[in-house]
């Protein structure tokens, strides 16, 4: 602003003094600043006694030393601060361990509910302690006045992979007009099926069920593999049905886990090391199989019954509802699942995320249980 000035009257100068009158030629009309460099225009400036000049020159010189220390002067530097244990601690509460409330499929019930099927519904986030196929240890956030910062804590995690694929082959048969059946064989060359149904009763139908004897052996339905199955009625009156296999697995590590103190969101999380523990996830009873989150031993208990039947259907029609949302259409989606060459297809993508929603929030109600006395780990608060 100030160059801007010193330009502006060493322009007009000679033209002011020319409209006072009585001025030589050689100091109005026949003089010209502006090509000048700033020592000639001072030069010439006391030679004619142009005092306004000579200010305004020093002042733009002035300016262009001064011009980095301006600099420093009006912008904010934010520097990275670090504070210590004594400063404060992010507490880690929870520990790596089987909830004895497990049974009750609460954790399940509003896993499916409100964070997997909202999710297609409402675009629904990631809940806290929660990011991607990451499940980290709920911990306490330090507090006190922080412009902005992020949080690194060491702690423990369970990551989820669901290991979702298109079958080999889905084969839909029929003995009567009221009853359907669908087989597949996944991937690992585990059959599942048959899932039977009325096409009578609807148009579009979904399911899910445990595929036996296939990925970690067990004989409890809930960690084995599972299949989901998907029947419509296309366009033409042809009975169309597809299916996709997953087979979910965790694994334990203890990780540093970085959070966004104003959010409390997740931002990432870096693996240290195999969680070394013994535990009864790693061993018994669950030894390392993960809960496929969808089917559950029977129960008397028809609050249980509700919860079981609610999460079954929930996950199956979320990832319905997700094909039904794609631009091209449910049909559409539908038949990529098994014409395309592209091995992760349509329904893969939603399968595994929404199954994976699902797991990774059991994994943090249910595998998480609190711990009696809380570990205070260091963390680092950066302010940035």
């Amino acid at each position: 602003m100030i160059q801007s000035f010193d330009w502006s009257v060493r322009w007009w100068q000679p033209y002011v003094l020319l409209s006072t009158g009585n001025r030589r030629a050689e100091e109005t009309l026949l003089l010209d600043y502006i090509p000048l460099n700033h020592f000639y225009v001072i030069y010439y400036a006391f030679k004619y006694k142009h005092a306004l000049i000579v200010l305004s020159t020093i002042s733009a010189l002035g300016s262009y030393i001064l011009q980095p220390l301006a600099g420093s002067l009006f912008s904010v530097r934010m520097l990275p601060k670090t504070l210590g244990e004594r400063d404060g601690s992010a507490n880690s509460i929870r520990s790596i361990g089987l909830s004895p409330e497990v049974s009750d499929l609460n954790a399940f019930a509003s896993s499916a509910g409100q964070f997997a099927e909202a999710s297609v519904f409402n675009g629904l986030p990631d809940p806290p302690f929660v990011l991607e196929n990451w499940s980290t240890a709920q911990f306490v956030f330090p507090t006190g006045d922080m412009l902005n910062g992020s949080v690194a804590v060491n702690t423990t995690a369970i990551q989820t992979n669901v290991n979702c694929a298109n079958p080999l082959g889905t084969t839909l048969t029929t003995t009567n007009p009221a009853n359907f059946s669908i087989n597949a064989t996944s991937v690992d060359g585990c059959g599942g099926g048959p899932a039977f149904f009325d096409p009578a009763n609807a148009g579009q139908q979904y399911g899910v069920q445990a595929v036996a004897n296939c990925g970690s052996g067990s004989t409890n339905a809930s960690f084995q593999p599972v299949m989901f199955w998907y029947y419509t009625t296309a366009a033409n009156g042809t009975h169309e049905a597809r299916t996709v296999f997953c087979n979910p697995q965790i694994q334990l590590f203890d990780v540093m886990a970085y959070a966004d103190l104003a959010s409390g969101a997740l931002t990432s999380v870096t693996t240290l090391g195999d969680y070394p523990k013994p535990n009864n996830v790693s061993g018994a009873p669950l030894n390392g199989n993960a809960y496929n989150g969808l089917i559950f031993d029977p129960s008397n208990d028809i609050n249980v019954q509700a919860r079981a039947t609610a999460t079954k259907a929930g996950i199956p029609n979320a990832i319905f509802r997700g094909a039904a949302q794609n631009s091209s259409g449910l049909q559409s989606s539908l038949t990529t699942i098994m014409d395309s060459a592209i091995s992760q297809a349509a329904y893969i993508p939603l399968s595994a995320h929404f199954l994976t929603a699902i797991l990774i929030l059991e994994a943090l109600t249910i595998l998480y249980i609190h711990i009696r006395h809380h570990r205070a780990r260091r963390r680092v608060v950066t302010i940035v």
